[in-house]
């Protein structure tokens, strides 16, 4: 488990895997198969399932880059169960999106969003795409005249980040993440969706992706790994997939950890991964988002910064565009040991690059004590 959300799993958001490792392997005994024998997701009348119209596949491209992280939100499924829900686990739930999607809602709505979900994909859990469902008022950027009109929706793909609004959803497309038309092909025409031809990212869609939460990694080597929660009547069901590689190493640690918390886990094994799937009372539901908190505004770092890859000169150009509520920006590469800091509009970082080179740019926004990734892209020399 090398990736952000396997380290997570591993950390306590899987306890749901934790207690099925204990309750099914701890004895010996087989694994359950959770009530039904049909693999193939049909009906049970042995009928084909009928096409998903979940927003993770409907929106998720083909062109999204892996590893590929998934975080989805349904809104409108924690309204409903609000009643169900203690004090404190709804003061968890992050009711809006990141920024910088959050201030384009706040634009849209007047600051006062009443959102059905919140879906955002991407190379790193803070960045890429997200696809907001929700009644907006696309006249509100009357102001500003968009690029184009497709199928309803106004583009505005000219500046940082492109957007594209209709009065039920709204894209939000930074960089580092598949593009807006990439995004607007998948979901209005259905082609090029990451789901036609990546069955570990449908694995994924098809046991989590209908959940009221849900987090997932795709990572490289066809490793999978995810976790959702949902809300239904009296009760918040949880569901995990894993690497089946991955479950006994770490059954010691669960066993350890959660003991005999969950009843009545299930434990099915699909191909090569694993899913675990558990349920307990709405009223002890606790949310923890294992991406990280969406901040409010004004939490969280705010910087606008460009990127510029050059391959011929073998460089690498951060520029501040803006400076928003930032301190100072800082500009890493990891892989080839670079790093810089910014501290003003219009200052520049060039990191130079051998022939062969390739990696990853991040830039993190500084706001006192408080790090938020504004901007990332990789590149190959």
């Amino acid at each position: 488990m090398t990736g952000l959300l396997r380290r997570r799993l591993l950390a306590g958001a899987g306890a749901a895997l934790g207690a099925s490792i204990a309750g099914c392997l701890g004895d010996g005994a087989e694994p359950t198969d959770g009530g039904s024998d049909d693999e193939s997701g049909g009906g049970s009348d042995g009928s084909p399932a009928e096409p998903s119209t979940s927003p993770l596949e409907v929106w998720t491209p083909a062109a999204t880059a892996t590893p590929l992280f998934v975080e989805y939100a349904d809104l409108a499924d924690v309204r409903q169960h609000e009643s169900a829900l203690r004090a404190d686990t709804l003061e968890e739930i992050p009711l809006r999106p990141r920024e910088p999607a959050a201030s384009v809602i706040d634009e849209l709505t007047d600051g006062d969003p009443a959102l059905e979900s919140v879906l955002a994909f991407g190379p790193e859990p803070a960045e890429g795409a997200q696809v907001i469902a929700g009644e907006c008022d696309p006249d509100r950027l009357a102001d500003r005249e968009p690029d184009d009109v497709v199928d309803g929706y106004d583009v505005y793909a000219g500046e940082e980040p492109s957007i594209a609004v209709s009065s039920e959803t709204v894209i939000v497309a930074t960089g580092g993440g598949p593009t807006l038309g990439d995004v607007l092909d998948a979901g209005l025409d259905g082609v090029d969706r990451r789901t036609a031809t990546d069955d570990r990212l449908e694995l994924l869609f098809e046991h989590l992706g209908d959940a009221t939460f849900s987090w997932m990694e795709r990572a490289e080597r066809d490793e999978v790994a995810g976790l959702s929660w949902s809300l239904e009547g009296d009760a918040a069901s949880l569901a995990a997939v894993a690497e089946a590689d991955e479950v006994e190493n770490v059954e010691e640690y669960f066993e350890t950890e959660f003991g005999d918390e969950l009843d009545d886990v299930s434990r099915v094994p699909e191909g090569d991964a694993v899913v675990a799937t558990a349920a307990v009372p709405i009223d002890e539901f606790e949310y923890e988002n294992l991406f990280g908190d969406r901040d409010e505004p004004g939490q969280e770092a705010q910087a606008g910064v460009s990127i510029d890859v050059d391959p011929e000169a073998r460089e690498v150009a951060v520029m501040v565009t803006a400076m928003g509520n930032a301190d100072r920006v800082e500009v890493y590469d990891h892989d080839n040991d670079r790093n810089a800091e910014l501290s003003s509009v219009g200052e520049m970082a060039t990191l130079e690059y051998d022939a062969g080179a390739s990696g990853r740019v991040q830039v993190i926004a500084v706001a006192g004590e408080t790090r938020t990734v504004v901007a990332s892209d990789s590149f190959e020399f």
